[in-house]
């Protein structure tokens, strides 16, 4: 039992002897970090003195820094329709099939010549592959869509060449956005002041004198000053009065100005059409419509160029509103529709003119396909509208074809191909004439 309480008392002991060490050997350990940290500072003085350029690099980096965030950060709009065309004829190029490009303009139009719209785009073009021509097709996209669209569009053109067919696609330019409608400017008028009421006797506008009135409300009229008659000395003391009557008077008035014979000529410079056009703004849905029709007019011209008189016009959504405009502003289309024809698939209006194209479809009395996708609601609902204008002007030559579905439809030899060809080949076909030099 002994042994065991001296063991106890021995450990005890050791514990305390190590913690005396420990706190004898504190203060030393603190003296050490100090001299190391007291040693370090020189040298750090000493570097720095040693390169005075460090400090200068710094600033000029914190300067630097600051300027790149204060400098205005320059944002570039995208011009995605001159993306699309040059990536498809890069794509034509790395596929050797760049002699399918045309490059057209629409100077080429005599008809808008006052309208100033000069402009250079491609086409993509393909001559009939077996020897008996059958006439010129005419393909435009729908919007947002390129000349070679894989649905609808390049099969298409790449199939109809095969049946004696010359195609033609070119690039129509994408619908403007919708302009928000520009709100008239609030001016705020001064609240004016009115004695009787009782929330405003004691509001004042600053810069307003409040109107007097009577007793029953109605403001007194004062008598105007009359000119020339010196300074009110009402109310004023004597020695100022006595000051101003004995102010000598000058009886020399100002000369008058000279009588001006005429009014003075205005510089009036020559309007000019540089002038005109410099301050007239272009309306982006004007400039579209326009863009529209003279490259769809130079697109058939072009066609004509390579001896095709027999022309189809084949327009897929909007492209279809567009095919039919030109049809409609064609002269002598009711009395003589010899060589032209036109085929529509899921044809719809431009947004920004939706009433146009029903009032255009009276003029027509040509031969008309008219394909729709059953999947189409909007489409199937115009395609009755315009299914009851033909009935009405009474055109044997349209027909209205509810056909299947189209997207899947990848390959040349699908059925909306071979319906568009069989029936081409039945109202539309053409053949060979000899033309007189």
């Amino acid at each position: 039992m002994l042994l065991l309480a001296h063991h106890s008392f021995a450990s005890k002991l050791v514990r305390l002897t190590t913690c005396l060490t420990f706190l004898h050997c504190l203060p030393s350990l603190s003296w050490a970090v100090e001299d190391e940290s007291d040693s370090e500072t020189p040298r750090s003085e000493a570097r720095d003195a040693e390169n005075p350029e460090t400090e200068v690099s710094d600033l000029q980096a914190s300067d630097a820094a600051d300027s790149v965030k204060t400098k205005a950060v320059i944002h570039y709009t995208p011009d995605i329709p001159k993306k699309r065309a040059q990536s498809l004829i890069q794509y034509m190029t790395l596929m050797q099939r760049q002699d399918e490009v045309v490059q057209l303009s629409s100077l080429s139009n005599a008809n808008d010549t006052d309208i100033g719209l000069a402009e250079d785009y491609y086409g993509l073009f393909l001559a009939d592959a077996t020897g008996n021509p059958q006439g010129g097709v005419l393909i435009l996209h729908d919007s947002q869509q390129h000349g070679h669209w894989p649905e609808i569009v390049a099969p298409l053109r790449e199939y109809l060449p095969e049946h004696g067919w010359t195609t033609l696609t070119i690039e129509l330019p994408d619908t403007p956005a919708r302009l928000r409608i520009a709100r008239e400017d609030i001016v705020v008028q001064p609240r004016s002041t009115n004695s009787t009421t009782a929330t405003d006797e004691n509001e004042i506008t600053p810069g307003l004198e409040p109107i007097s009135t009577d007793q029953n409300g109605v403001p007194l009229l004062t008598e105007e000053a009359i000119d020339n008659t010196g300074p009110d000395l009402q109310g004023q003391p004597a020695e100022l009065k006595k000051d101003i009557a004995d102010a000598p008077i000058d009886e020399s008035p100002e000369p008058a100005l000279p009588r001006l014979a005429k009014l003075p000529d205005l510089a009036n410079e020559p309007i000019t059409e540089a002038n005109t056009a410099e301050d007239t703004p272009i309306d982006p849905l004007e400039h579209y419509r326009k863009q529209n029709q003279q490259r769809i007019f130079a697109a058939m011209e072009y066609l004509r160029s390579k001896g095709q008189f027999n022309l189809v016009i084949i327009g897929y959504g909007i492209g279809a509103a567009w095919a039919i405009d030109y049809l409609a502003k064609q002269e002598n289309v009711q009395d003589d529709n010899k060589g032209l024809t036109l085929v529509t698939i899921d044809a719809l209006p431009s947004r920004h003119s939706s009433m146009i194209m029903n009032v255009q479809l009276e003029k027509l009395k040509l031969p008309f396909l008219d394909l729709i996708q059953p999947s189409k609601g909007y489409a199937l609902k115009l395609g009755r509208t315009r299914q009851a204008i033909m009935n009405r002007n009474k055109n044997e030559g349209y027909q209205q074809i509810i056909t299947s579905s189209m997207t899947s439809y990848h390959e040349d030899e699908n059925p909306t191909n071979r319906r568009i060809r069989g029936w081409l080949k039945t109202n539309a076909g053409g053949t060979l004439v000899k033309m007189n030099p």
